[in-house]
């Protein structure tokens, strides 16, 4: 039986005697998508607001940039930029750069969808449990509500009584 204790994660990614090759070949991953990290972080604080959350970067292969998008149009507007994003580039990342490409992805829009469905979910639970906890409702903005509620004679009124008794009962 082997007595041999599990390696811990940052000694794959660093140069070690014992795992020669293997330890290469993933340091050379680590390095790849840390570029790939810094060119997204780069062209997000370049291009302006609608772009930024428009594309991903996919890959750097051959001097070639990949970048990916959900439609055409972000393509065309993509590409409209694309002469100042290999510019900059080129003088500050990469000077081998030399072209773009760019590729259309429906699932991203998918994915950027739900994710933002999700934030505002998120968001609208938070609110409301601020709201509850931090304002009270006075009695004479009670008293308005029933105002409204007897000059109106739509269902309107029927949700204006509803609501002006739950705040009655809560108070």
């Amino acid at each position: 039986m082997h007595n041999k204790k599990p390696y811990p994660i940052y000694f794959f990614f660093t140069k070690n005697k014992k795992l020669s090759k293997e330890s290469f070949y993933l340091e050379k991953i680590k390095n790849h998508s840390l570029m790939l990290l810094k060119i997204t972080c780069f062209l997000k604080f370049i291009l302006p607001f609608p772009l930024k959350y428009k594309f991903r970067v996919l890959n750097i292969k051959n001097k070639i940039l990949f970048l990916e998008t959900s439609n055409s149009a972000w393509m065309t507007r993509l590409k409209f930029e694309s002469i100042k994003i290999l510019f900059l580039l080129k003088s500050k990342i990469l000077p081998s750069l030399s072209y773009i490409d760019i590729k259309i992805n429906p699932d991203i829009e998918i994915k950027s969808i739900i994710n933002n469905k999700i934030n505002i979910y998120n968001l609208k639970n938070n609110k409301k449990n601020k709201i509850y906890n931090n304002k009270k409702i006075t009695k004479k903005s009670i008293k308005s509500i029933l105002y409204v509620s007897r000059n109106n004679k739509n269902n309107l009124s029927i949700v204006l009584k509803r609501i002006a008794n739950i705040i009655k009962k809560n108070i």
